[in-house]
């Protein structure tokens, strides 16, 4: 994944790291590279799962491409 200015998305400022880290949903636009070296626009959600407990154990991801 990269930045819409081409630059590394790292893996700490990736959906599933957010929200592991703060515990709540979190929507990001980013960019993936394909392997014929096109250029694609991705947007993604992360939920957190978290049991009774309250502690966050997981994350349920979507991602899907921006057409245009």
């Amino acid at each position: 994944p990269v930045r819409a200015d081409g630059s590394p998305l790292p893996y700490d400022d990736s959906p599933f790291r957010t929200v592991r880290d703060r515990g709540e949903p979190v929507h990001q636009v980013f960019h993936m590279r394909t392997i014929d070296g096109t250029l694609r626009r991705v947007e993604g959600t992360a939920i957190p799962l978290t049991p009774a407990s309250g502690h966050v154990v997981g994350s349920f991801s979507v991602f899907w491409e921006i057409a245009g």
